[in-house]
């Protein structure tokens, strides 16, 4: 099961999601990529916020549909899209730790890296508008490091899910979902608490656990109070109105019963014959008055013992 997930790159906040639904009949989702970012981001919309893609969603007409919302696009992009030039692919000829840069018109800029030769990555952004370089050994431009630095966003949050989750084994993709959801809004939860009280329990290494139990705990603990100063269930109610008419209600599994001479056996759960083959597994609940085995009703006499206390050896055929 796949879902789309817009998350912060800082707090790891999930701020939307959607689950992926597959392909609807012959029909192809021409423009998934674009499509998916456009729908998760509506809620940032207008806001000045940047934008962290990989390759499978990254796009020139991606970057010009989220200006016009006030959003920027930063991103790497595959090589076989129609909008990278020649001279941006990789070839022999460019020396390693070059850059070639290509601006727009419309503020977008393309970038293409050489970390080693043979090879280019291609980035695309609409937030930055000049050549700039790290200055260091590698020269990489500064936008391959602010891609580094705000791609991890999902990733983290998918780590911080598996870490503590509430997920069991399931056949139904809807239980399926909504044990993760509910695992995303556990982090959620403890990112926001974090956000307003920022000391708590700050000496502490596992913080998540301590914010799970006290969740856990102030989430069933109104629930347990009903349980506690109310009657449930149908069995309760007969008990408290037996108990008010002065008569004893009698129980499922009863201590011990008279058997027709008037001895008394030990009456449990219902076991295996000791004296029956295992083939046969034959299972009663009649024991041995003396012994307190389980016997059947063919290796017992009629005051309930077994053959072995009852000094016969016979045996199943």
């Amino acid at each position: 099961m796949k879902v789309w997930i817009m998350a912060d790159s800082k707090t790891f906040y999930c701020g939307d999601l959607q689950p992926y639904a597959g392909r609807v009949g012959s029909q192809q989702d021409v423009g998934q990529g674009s499509r998916v970012v456009l729908y998760l981001s509506r809620s940032i919309a207008n806001s000045g916020r940047n934008i962290t893609t990989d390759n499978f969603f990254t796009s020139y007409t991606l970057a010009q549909e989220l200006m016009q919302r006030r959003l920027s696009l930063v991103g790497t992009v595959r090589s076989n899209r129609k909008e990278i030039p020649p001279s941006m692919q990789a070839d022999r000829s460019r020396p390693a730790c070059s850059s070639l840069f290509g601006f727009s018109s419309d503020g977008v800029t393309l970038v293409s890296y050489v970390p080693k030769p043979k090879k280019a990555v291609i980035l695309l952004s609409s937030q930055h508008r000049d050549a700039a370089v790290m200055d260091d050994d590698k020269k990489k431009p500064h936008i391959i490091e602010y891609y580094n630095q705000t791609k991890a966003g999902v990733d983290i949050l998918d780590k911080l899910v598996r870490t503590y989750s509430c997920k069991r084994s399931t056949r139904r993709w809807t239980v399926a979902l909504f044990f993760n959801i509910v695992d995303i809004a556990a982090v959620n939860a403890l990112i926001l608490w974090i956000t307003k009280h920022p000391n708590w329990n700050q000496n502490k290494s596992h913080l998540r656990r301590l914010f799970l139990r006290d969740l856990g705990m102030q989430l069933v603990n109104r629930h347990v109070q009903q349980r506690v100063t109310s009657t449930v269930g149908k069995r309760r109610r007969l008990q408290d109105s037996a108990r008010q008419s002065g008569f004893a209600l009698s129980t499922a599994t009863r201590e011990s019963s008279a058997d027709e001479n008037g001895q008394k056996q030990t009456a449990k759960r219902k076991g295996r014959c000791v004296r029956c083959p295992r083939k046969v597994d034959r299972k009663v609940a009649r024991c041995c008055s003396v012994c307190n085995v389980t016997v059947c009703e063919e290796h017992s006499t009629t005051v309930t013992r077994c053959v072995v206390c009852n000094g016969s050896t016979s045996t199943c055929s």
